[in-house]
């Protein structure tokens, strides 16, 4: 655990093992702060990536005591020591001006986006106003979804906006608003060794089951020994 001060108060870093997940992890990752604020009114902010097995992975987490540019600056570059100065090529945020500040500044390398989950969940409330809610949200949200490119994004928004004119769930189970300091920092080992077990038995079961090709194509060989038990099965599905 790292402490540091910002401000009169503290804030409290928790930073793991994470030297096998970093190269699988790094590509894009997502730094989370809404998913749960504890009675002390300190946010938990965490960073997760997606190992191999298509599983969230932590990589590192904080109880913060304030939401200012000082205070991320301060998480990202101790996050970034822990990490050996390894910046994700993309990271993932909600629309916080705070955390884009400090990004810019720590990681000016490192592909800033907003959230797509958070921006969908502010629909209803930004839509509230506006006549046939459903058919709107839901021009929306094809809109962001279906837009392959800038330009197509652009043409479909300025499209819309004529026509309208109007983490985490990582640690459910585990912790909640009502934890104790205490509470939570049992009930966050218990989390990661949990995680950590089933990254464990999924690795297991990659190593001693083999999905069976189902054709002659050479590139489904590939396929099968490239990726592991839970993609092979998750792209059959899919």
């Amino acid at each position: 655990m790292l402490i540091g001060n910002e401000g009169l108060e503290t804030c409290y870093g928790f930073i793991h093992g994470v030297e096998l997940h970093m190269r699988n992890s790094m590509m894009c990752l997502c730094f989370e702060t809404t998913y749960l604020v504890n009675r002390y009114q300190m946010p938990f902010a965490t960073f997760v990536g997606v190992n191999h097995h298509g599983q969230s992975i932590m990589l590192g987490c904080a109880l913060l005591s304030h939401e200012d540019v000082e205070t991320f600056r301060w998480v990202f570059s101790t996050w970034l020591l822990a990490m050996v100065d390894i910046h994700p090529y993309a990271i993932l945020t909600d629309q916080c001006e705070s955390i884009k500040a400090a990004i810019k500044e720590v990681m000016p390398e490192t592909r800033h986006r907003f959230c797509l989950w958070h921006i969908v969940s502010k629909v209803s409330e930004k839509f509230k106003g506006v006549e046939d809610f459903t058919k709107a949200t839901n021009k929306f949200k094809t809109l962001i979804v279906d837009s392959l490119t800038i330009e197509m994004f652009e043409t479909n928004w300025n499209d819309f906006l004529t026509k309208s004119k109007g983490m985490n769930a990582y640690f459910d189970g585990y912790v909640n608003s009502r934890s104790t300091q205490k509470q939570f920092v049992k009930q966050y080992e218990i989390a990661i060794r949990g995680k950590n077990e089933k990254e464990l038995l999924s690795e297991f079961i990659s190593k001693n089951k083999v999905v069976n090709c189902i054709s002659q194509f050479g590139w489904e060989r590939q396929f099968q020994h490239a990726f592991t038990h839970e993609v092979q099965v998750g792209s059959r599905v899919d």
